[in-house]
């Protein structure tokens, strides 16, 4: 299918929406290829954004949902839990420095116990508020 905006779908479809496997590619850069329910990314995918970013995992109603690794462009990586499209669980976040937390999130920020491994070797195990030791 090629939209009037020039985005491209390729995969199954039901009722008139992409669903089952498929891949969307944006006019502006970007894609996704993975599952489909109602029109909207659901299941397994991967996603590569106009940024560079790429996503891999668990999507729902067209948001990262469930277990996922995200490769941010200026190399950070995160692998753990995601919900309503924000880091939210347990998860490992390494930045490109190699320093690594290793904890519970919420909303995009660590909270909780967590423990912060630094490339110097220090190890710093605290309690976490809105992303703050």
């Amino acid at each position: 299918m090629n939209y009037s905006n020039e985005d491209v779908y390729e995969g199954f479809w039901e009722d008139d929406e992409p669903c089952g496997d498929g891949v969307y590619t944006w006019k502006h850069g970007g894609s996704y290829t993975g599952q489909f329910l109602c029109g909207k990314q659901h299941g397994e995918g991967t996603k590569v954004y106009n940024s560079g970013n790429v996503f891999e995992g668990e999507w729902a109603e067209g948001k990262k949902h469930g277990r996922g690794h995200m490769t941010f462009a200026n190399g950070d990586n995160y692998n753990g839990m995601w919900e309503n499209d924000e880091m939210h669980g347990e998860g490992v976040y390494i930045w490109h420095t190699k320093d690594e937390f290793h904890g519970t999130w919420e909303h995009d920020k660590r909270e909780g116990p967590g423990k912060l491994i630094m490339i110097n070797g220090e190890v710093k195990e605290a309690e976490w508020k809105d992303g703050k030791m």
